[in-house]
């Protein structure tokens, strides 16, 4: 099977695997890193966005690697929008987060009149 046909199914067996192979990873909480800070500088110039992250998800929580425009370090997984992007094998492109019934009532953008706009991919 090439990677191409390839489809990835959630479960909670398979975000078991997913955070025992992030903790051995031992990156949650690690220092900045020139390399990470750059690909978000890129990704933030390159789509003229306000806001760009890497993040990772454990159990609980949204831990930001590196960022830009986001004075926070990390957020509840609970209101993470990249806990439903790492469900699906596809890319996750939200126009308008108000409008959208998932996050319309997330804390980062409501009540907020300002349109939020993402993109993220596993």
């Amino acid at each position: 099977m090439d990677a191409a046909s390839f489809k990835f199914y959630y479960s909670p067996l398979l975000e078991q695997v997913r955070l025992r192979e992030l903790k051995a990873l031992d990156i949650m909480n690690s220092d900045a890193e020139s390399s990470f800070d750059t690909i978000v500088d890129l990704a933030a110039a390159i789509t003229q966005a306000p806001i760009a992250v890497i993040s990772l998800l454990d159990e609980s929580r949204q831990w930001f690697k590196a960022r830009v425009g986001l004075d926070v370090p990390e957020t509840p997984r609970s209101i993470a929008f990249c806990d439903h992007t790492i469900r699906s094998d596809e890319p996750m492109i939200i126009e308008d987060a108000l409008e959208d019934p998932r996050f319309a009532q997330n804390p980062w953008y409501s009540p907020s009149p300002v349109s939020a706009s993402t993109a993220a991919s596993r």
